[in-house]
């Protein structure tokens, strides 16, 4: 992964407190989120520590790079969620639901969903998980539908992608088991 480095120029977006976005060269806009693990115990829980990058290009989308360590392995479901809100460290429910202004469908990409419905990262027989995206036009870091100041949550399990809401859809991935807010 390669983070923006202290070369550009930066530019606060937004009125978030501790944002770290900023615009950089060729207009393209960076975010990153440091992800924690939630203190719950549940199987598939045991991740040590990720980060996510997003960045930004205009005419081409938003790249998404999401790494974790300590995962158990197999396919974890990743989203971007309502709220930032970090309080909830058991848990993580403080984060609210899959990020949806839009009221669109629960999916995965590359087809239709909600902003927030990523997919699933996959993570090796190491602890290592590894999730990108090229060119999400759905999920933006500046507007009226930025993602600044959201949470990013890793899930225990995988997410089926399923068209519907509720345990068969949404909220198949389970237990939260990482999280951060996006800056």
């Amino acid at each position: 992964i390669n983070a923006p480095t202290a070369a550009y120029a930066v530019q606060f977006l937004g009125e978030h407190p501790n944002l770290r976005s900023f615009l950089c060269g060729g207009g393209s806009l960076h975010a990153v989120c440091d992800i924690v693990p939630t203190t719950q115990t549940v199987p598939g829980s045991g991740l040590a520590t990720g980060k996510m990058y997003l960045t930004y290009t205009p005419g081409h989308g938003t790249d998404i790079e999401i790494e974790a360590s300590g995962m158990s392995p197999g396919l974890h479901g990743v989203h971007i969620h309502e709220s930032g809100d970090m309080s909830d460290t058991v848990a993580g429910m403080s984060m609210g639901g899959h990020y949806n202004p839009h009221r669109a469908q629960h999916g995965c990409a590359p087809g239709v969903r909600k902003i927030g419905d990523l997919g699933n990262m996959i993570v090796d027989e190491e602890g290592n998980g590894y999730y990108a995206e090229r060119g999400n036009t759905q999920l933006k870091l500046d507007g009226p539908y930025s993602v600044i100041g959201r949470g990013l949550v890793i899930h225990a399990l995988e997410d089926n992608c399923a068209p519907v809401e509720g345990a068969a859809g949404d909220l198949s991935a389970g237990a939260r088991v990482g999280f951060c807010q996006i800056e």
